[in-house]
């Protein structure tokens, strides 16, 4: 579970677009599930370059449920996310309160079980926008510069120091050196440091 923190503008949506594709290079047979908030995803799709196999509209109250659909095959349920990423670009627009509700946390719940399998990036402006469920299960964060305070980060993530240490790193060198075009990918990358969480709760 990775989640990419920063300020409007900031280069959090492109930069998962690009991890997205290089994902999917990695993974082929993997599904991807985007929250497009900004169509930025769907542009990529439309240009050939990332795959999408399921766009989650901003009026579906019931996405988190579809994503658990299953068919009985052989007696077993196979679900028809099974083995797949989900990708969520300022989720606010799904999730308008700060907790979970129980058809998402259902969902979250089965995330890491080897018949279900979803990889998840959710793309938040500040680390208050991270919903009190979710904040334990994160494995990556991703800090681009932002402007939020060290008690946002200590409220919201456990190895919050590191993450505070890498906001005020990357707001510095943000300043001075901006990004730069991927020729092969064909797409901008921008400056930030990721912080891995020693321990990511479930394993």
């Amino acid at each position: 579970v990775r989640c990419y923190i920063g300020k409007n503008s900031i280069g959090k949506t492109p930069t998962a677009i690009y991890d997205s594709i290089a994902y999917q290079r990695d993974h082929p047979k993997k599904k991807i599930i985007v929250y497009d908030s900004q169509d930025k995803f769907d542009a990529q799709r439309k240009a050939g370059r990332l795959r999408i196999d399921l766009l989650i509209s901003k009026n579906n109250k019931d996405w988190a449920d579809q994503l658990q659909e299953y068919e009985i095959v052989n007696g077993e349920k196979k679900y028809i996310w099974a083995h797949s990423h989900l990708i969520l670009d300022d989720y606010r627009g799904l999730l308008r309160g700060n907790d979970m509700p129980a058809d998402f946390w259902n969902l979250f719940a089965m995330r890491p079980a080897p018949h279900f399998n979803m990889d998840m990036s959710i793309i938040c402006h500040e680390p208050r926008n991270i919903l009190e469920g979710l904040k334990g299960y994160i494995s990556h964060y991703h800090i681009f510069a932002n402007e939020a305070d060290a008690t946002q980060y200590e409220n919201k993530i456990s190895c919050w120091y590191k993450c505070q240490q890498a906001a005020l790193a990357i707001n510095k060198y943000e300043s001075l050196y901006r990004g730069y075009y991927d020729v092969i990918m064909k797409m901008p990358y921008f400056p930030h440091i990721v912080v891995e969480k020693e321990k990511p709760e479930p394993f």
